[in-house]
């Protein structure tokens, strides 16, 4: 019945039928209702009780092919619009295609004188074919170069002619290429780093076993030298996994404390750049490092902070870095809020077979 409601939210005649329905079968569910009470108490159904009954079923059903009835209308008043429509359509087709068959004529002739001024100038461009062939060999060396993978070259002699236009469009070319293949580079990085994060983000893990693994994965990967993840659980965020952290370093952190705990709040990215070298060391075995560069990323999931990310690099971070953690942020958020729901969902299903249990030995009972 809900749904039936909701189907016909937006037809008052629809909605009238549907609330009538609801009534009598209310009415036939209370009159079922009163007539196994009196069974239960050892009584007999009159008549009165059947007829009513009856008549309430027989009042449902008159309603369903009343609302069965209507919808039939309005799918064959759908179909005649569509029709309609069909014939506009067609109508359009033919009218488009004379339209077409007329500004192909048109260009045909246009491209056409097009072609014999090209044949033109084509004369006048042979007649100063001795002077621009010296100046074309040195564009077809930079060329040569730009081709074999030196996006670096550029033409410095250029004269305000056409030949210095095709040399300035070659120093373009060249910039373009070499930004294009830095973003194709940029794009497999990302790519790659994100196939390492799914990858160890599959599979039925806990959080701590999450956070380690996707931590430890993308310090190694973006070559930085300390990280940590911190979840928020009871009212305070933990320590879930880290990399390269000393084990004396602080453990949980409140809303709004520190980078942490501020990040959290804000659910704003922060990075922190040149760190003194005495705010910020990494032990180990050998001495002591410097980490003078950190980010804050907050890990939200349904625009719920899970939690955040803390990256600690020895050189700044890139825009391309901020950019791979970000998404890598954003995905750890779903693994996490999924591996906080599978051991919810298992207790679940346990107290639902407990009390289904429970309720086979009862009715067991009731029937002894």
């Amino acid at each position: 019945m809900k749904e039936i409601k909701e189907l016909t939210e937006a037809d008052p005649d629809q909605k009238v039928r549907v609330d009538s329905l609801f009534t009598a079968a209310q009415q036939r569910l209370a009159v079922l209702k009163e007539s196994v009470n009196i069974k239960r108490n050892g009584g007999t159904v009159s008549l009165a009780h059947l007829d009513e009954s009856k008549s309430a079923m027989d009042k449902c059903r008159t309603i369903i092919k009343d609302i069965i009835h209507y919808e039939d209308d309005d799918i064959d008043q759908k179909s005649a619009n569509l029709d309609n429509s069909s014939f506009i359509t067609t109508l359009f087709i033919v009218i488009s295609a004379l339209l077409s068959l007329i500004i192909t004529a048109y260009f045909y002739f246009r491209l056409r004188a097009d072609f014999l001024k090209r044949l033109a100038l084509e004369k006048s461009l042979v007649e100063k074919d001795e002077g621009i062939a010296r100046r074309l060999n040195l564009v077809q060396q930079i060329t040569n170069r730009i081709a074999a993978g030196d996006y670096n070259v550029k033409a410095e002699d250029i004269e305000e002619d056409d030949l210095g236009a095709i040399a300035k469009s070659v120093n373009r070319m060249s910039k373009s290429l070499k930004k294009s293949f830095d973003q194709l580079k940029d794009n497999d990085w990302l790519h790659m780093g994100y196939a390492d994060l799914y990858t160890g983000l599959v599979g039925n893990k806990t959080e701590r076993l999450l956070t380690t693994d996707a931590i430890k994965g993308l310090v190694n990967y973006i070559g930085a030298i300390t990280g940590a993840i911190y979840i928020f659980n009871e009212e305070k965020l933990e320590r879930s996994g880290c990399y390269g952290l000393d084990p004396k370093t602080q453990l949980y952190f409140l809303p709004g404390e520190g980078y942490v705990g501020q990040v959290f709040v804000d659910k704003e990215l922060k990075v922190v750049n040149n760190i003194r070298t005495e705010d910020y060391l990494v032990s180990f075995a050998s001495g002591k490092i410097n980490v003078p560069h950190l980010i804050f990323v907050p890990i939200v999931s349904a625009d719920q902070v899970l939690g955040v990310l803390e990256i600690g690099h020895g050189q700044p971070f890139t825009e391309i870095e901020i950019t791979f953690l970000t998404e890598c942020a954003r995905q750890l958020g779903i693994a996490i809020a999924s591996a906080k729901v599978v051991p919810k969902s298992r207790h679940f299903w346990r107290k639902h077979r407990f009390n289904r249990r429970n309720y086979c030995h009862n009715m067991l009972n009731l029937r002894i």
